[in-house]
């Protein structure tokens, strides 16, 4: 049997600390690139989780008068929205739009102002879409994952 050294104890003791030390500042580095460097990260994907479409059906039929003619019917009406994200991300999905509705130079500039300024709410870019031009943006949902089409 080994007899007891205390100079070992001490050199095992030290090991022992420097070993937790490098431990915990991995664990401090670690935290800090999560939490401080890849904030914007973060940031981003909580604000993609902020919003999401829902869509509702028209809760009424067609409303006749009492001579049975219609007074009010249901026609679909689709609008055309983009929900926010980063301006030039929300610019391009709006130059991609351009093809698919009728956006004359002078709206684009007006709707590319909006992105500009930033904010909480969707950019509203049409308020009467074709169903053809929804069916389109539909097929291409890929090449649009921040838009928002409600009826």
């Amino acid at each position: 049997m080994k007899a007891y050294d205390p100079q070992t104890q001490k050199t095992l003791a030290t090991r022992a600390r420097v070993a937790v030390f490098v431990l915990l500042g991995l664990l401090t580095g670690a935290f800090f690139r999560s939490q401080v460097s890849g904030s914007s990260d973060w940031l981003l994907q909580s604000e993609s989780n902020r919003l999401r479409s829902l869509t509702l059906p028209a809760p009424r039929g067609i409303i006749r008068d009492r001579a049975g003619r219609p007074m009010a019917d249901n026609i679909p009406g689709y609008s055309v929205s983009i929900l926010p994200s980063e301006p030039d991300s929300m610019l391009s999905t709006l130059n991609r739009l351009r093809e698919h509705l009728e956006i004359g130079d002078e709206r684009f500039q007006r709707l590319a102002e909006q992105v500009a300024s930033g904010g909480p709410r969707p950019v509203l870019v049409s308020v009467d879409a074709s169903f053809d031009a929804v069916a389109a943006m539909e097929e291409r949902g890929m090449a649009f994952p921040r838009l928002l089409i409600e009826t």
